[in-house]
């Protein structure tokens, strides 16, 4: 969805079931400003990355652009928080690396708590690979993967969220959701 500079990103999705999260438009001008820092501050960002920033009436979106490092923090007017970052690479393109990719989301879905702005009582978090054409499934520990996919590839992954949940847990226990939902991914493209 947001990957498109030919890195394979992992998209972490926080979205709210009512509309207690809403924004109104002024406020996701102001919100265009504070992104930098946040993400920044929370580690999405270097302090020396060059950011693109967007916004309209529908979302806040600040990115960093460079071939197979792309990364973002966005806000849509609903409340829906997004942040997308590069999966590591391996010897063959992206690697999939579920212990990895766990501290990846739960860093992920600790900077999209910490922002602040009105939220539901419940969220619903959910996790993406985009594109997934070039991923290969194995262990940034290792010196080679253990399995790769190509053309035949679906062109990505979307977990479907099957429940929402009390967003203090994900904001407390980022952890425990992250490793619900990374394991969740790799079935779809693992071994």
């Amino acid at each position: 969805m947001f990957g498109q500079r030919g890195a394979e990103v992992v998209e972490v999705h926080l979205a709210f079931p009512g509309n207690g999260a809403r924004l109104q438009v002024n406020e996701l001008s102001d919100l265009k400003e504070q992104l930098p820092d946040h993400g920044r501050g929370t580690g999405i960002f270097t302090w020396l990355e060059a950011l693109d920033s967007y916004a309209d009436s529908t979302v806040a979106r600040k990115s960093s652009g460079g071939w197979n490092n792309e990364k973002g923090l966005a806000v849509t007017r609903s409340g829906q928080r997004s942040a997308w970052a590069p999966l590591p690479r391996g010897p063959i393109g992206a690697l999939l690396d579920v212990g990895h990719l766990v501290g990846q989301v739960t860093g992920t879905l600790d900077a999209l708590t910490a922002l602040d702005l009105p939220h539901d009582p419940l969220g619903v978090p959910a996790i993406g690979l985009d594109p997934a054409t070039k991923i290969s499934y194995g262990s940034v520990a290792a010196s080679g993967n253990t399995a790769s996919f190509g053309h035949r590839q679906l062109d990505h992954v979307h977990v479907a969220p099957d429940e929402a949940i009390e967003y203090s847990a994900v904001a407390t226990r980022s952890a425990e959701v992250a490793a619900e939902l990374g394991p969740a991914s790799s079935p779809t493209i693992g071994p």
